[in-house]
């Protein structure tokens, strides 16, 4: 199990890899042409950003709920309750 911070030391490349083999995809959707895909990481949130080449551009990761609300019409809370990322012990 990775924590927030040995993920934050991760190169992006192998950033990449652990959220395409091992995080848990909750979505993803379009904007200004690029693509945005969202995943649960334990108990932090990922967004992986990509370009119109489907390049990764960026990868951004956060805790707690404040960022989330940009995504909060495109995720299910019931969802995210039922992964542990919210409520119960997995909440920091």
């Amino acid at each position: 199990m990775i924590t927030y911070f040995q993920f934050l030391l991760l190169s992006l490349q192998q950033k990449k890899q652990y959220l395409t083999e091992k995080a848990t995809f909750l979505l993803s959707y379009t904007t200004h042409a690029n693509e945005l895909h969202l995943y649960a990481v334990n108990d932090f949130f990922v967004e992986m950003h990509l370009n119109e080449q489907k390049q990764v551009t960026e990868i951004i990761s956060f805790k707690g709920l404040n960022r989330l609300e940009q995504h909060i019409e495109q995720v299910s809370l019931a969802q995210l309750h039922g992964l542990g990322v919210i409520g119960g012990h997995s909440e920091k």
